[in-house]
């Protein structure tokens, strides 16, 4: 039976109108490649001091909003005892600081900063996460004990950082208590020689997908209109379920769109559709 997820008020979503014109930014998935989370320091700049994330494989920088990171299924193991990220037996999915070509490999670098500027190691710090788990960034030392950076568990204070040498880079271990969606927010700041204060960066957020995605209640979402006239949403649903996508000038008379089968769970969807048209909503098939 079909059943309607949404509908959506697409004037009212984007605010100023359809008037706007808005390009596509594509998002990047790195799964299994390396990756560092990448201090940047441009002078000329009015601040100074960055984050990107630096895929090694593909030999490209992201932005927060062009890229996603995903911790796959396998990623997953359960807590040994006498950890302080849970219980024994414990579900914890985990990107290890040893490569491993199923998983990404992920750490911190500042090995683009040039020498003799900055008089001391950055500070890179943990300001926030979003989700629906604690997170964990740790290394495993030589002798067997956990030098652990970051822990959500007992909150996010002054000691939620790592302190990455101006010149190299070094890889953790990430640990996630719960699958699903996180948005964590990174800062990092540094001296400059001969200077009494910080740089210090905007803070960065990046989003991590730790799967299996759980379902949730599908929602569309106004993005714009590309240059050619067609509406931009995206589409929150379920990957492998199809949906028909509906268009309406009064609520009252719909006309099919088109029908979506997602691959992934958001979709970015153009749909042409009526200049009149002010309202959008998604049927499940």
């Amino acid at each position: 039976m079909n059943k309607v997820l949404c509908f959506l008020l697409v004037l009212g979503a984007l605010g100023t109108g359809w008037g706007q014109s808005v390009q596509e930014a594509p998002v990047a998935e790195v799964v299994t490649e390396h990756c560092d989370f990448l201090i940047q320091y441009d002078p000329a700049a009015s601040v100074p001091l960055s984050i990107v994330l630096r895929d090694e494989d593909r030999r490209r920088n992201y932005r927060t909003n062009e890229v996603r990171l995903v911790a796959a299924e396998t990623a997953r193991l359960a807590l040994p005892p006498g950890t302080p990220f849970g219980g024994e037996g414990d579900p914890v999915w985990v990107l290890p600081q040893s490569q491993d070509p199923n998983l990404l490999y992920l750490g911190f670098s500042a090995e683009r900063i040039p020498s003799g500027v900055f008089s001391r190691p950055f500070n890179f710090r943990l300001v926030s996460v979003e989700g629906p788990g604690h997170f964990f960034a740790w290394q495993a030392t030589e002798f067997g004990s956990l030098s652990v950076r970051m822990n959500t568990r007992d909150g996010i204070g002054e000691d939620d950082k790592t302190t990455p040498i101006i010149g190299s880079h070094e890889h953790f271990n990430w640990g996630f208590t719960s699958n699903g969606l996180y948005r964590v927010t990174f800062q990092v700041d540094g001296r400059r020689v001969g200077e009494s204060t910080n740089l210090v960066s905007e803070p960065s957020t990046f989003d991590f997908h730790v799967l299996p995605l759980p379902a949730a209640p599908p929602h569309l979402e106004a993005v714009g209109v590309r240059p050619d006239g067609g509406f931009l949403l995206n589409l929150h649903g379920v990957a492998g379920r199809s949906y028909r996508l509906e268009s309406s000038e009064d609520l009252v008379r719909w006309t099919e769109a088109q029908i979506i089968k997602m691959s992934m769970p958001i979709e970015r969807v153009t749909v042409n559709a009526p200049a009149g048209t002010q309202f959008f909503r998604a049927r499940q098939l």
